[in-house]
């Protein structure tokens, strides 16, 4: 098959023909040409655009990350600063019922001196 190009003048325009095949409007060629040349720079900018917001999403998710892994490591500091505020004041709850235990046989002994006592008033009178 012949596939050879060649011009034909016709009374309206210059039209190329294939051989054996439709011919071709130039303007219609130009037309899909500057139409694709309008969907190449649309798609440059909205693979721009989509990259641009790419890296703000990846930005974001970073930032995130990094807060809530500095939240968490702040929770963690406080509740181990909790936990030993906590050990300490049941320790010194211990004492305090150690010392405590002191003071009830010393106020037992002073009850007993005070019945003593009465009880030697008593029989003086």
């Amino acid at each position: 098959m012949d596939h050879t190009v060649h011009e034909a003048q016709t009374n309206e325009s210059n039209i190329l023909v294939i051989a054996n095949a439709v011919p071709i409007d130039p303007k219609l060629v130009e037309f899909i040409e500057d139409r694709a040349h309008k969907l190449t720079k649309e798609l440059q900018t909205l693979t721009l655009n989509l990259q641009q917001r790419m890296a703000q999403y990846a930005k974001l998710t970073a930032d995130s990350t990094a807060l809530q892994y500095a939240t968490i490591k702040d929770m963690a500091k406080e509740q181990d600063a909790c936990i030993g505020q906590t050990l300490e004041l049941i320790t010194r709850c211990d004492e305090l019922e150690k010392d405590f235990g002191a003071m009830y046989a010393v106020s037992a002994q002073i009850k007993a001196i005070n019945k003593s006592l009465d009880l030697l008033q008593a029989s003086l009178r």
